[in-house]
């Protein structure tokens, strides 16, 4: 069950499931909004995908001799 804090309530000490530990979680509003430690952390940047494999001679003008017409 969720629990309420007052309108002047800023911080409090809650169990955060992913520090596995009773860490200091930031009160917005009168209730638990996320965990400081957890929110503080930088993220990774996600890796890029790596691109199509370049086709160098994809779009190079054909060689006379290699024209074909009906």
């Amino acid at each position: 069950m969720p629990q309420h804090y007052t309108k002047n309530t800023v911080e409090a000490t809650i169990w955060c499931n992913t520090c596995r530990r009773e860490t200091p979680w930031r009160i917005l509003g009168g209730k638990r909004a996320y965990c400081i430690p957890c929110h503080d952390q930088p993220t990774a940047a996600p890796a890029k995908k790596p691109g199509p494999a370049p086709q160098p001679g994809l779009f190079d003008a054909p060689d006379s001799d290699q024209v074909f017409f009906n």
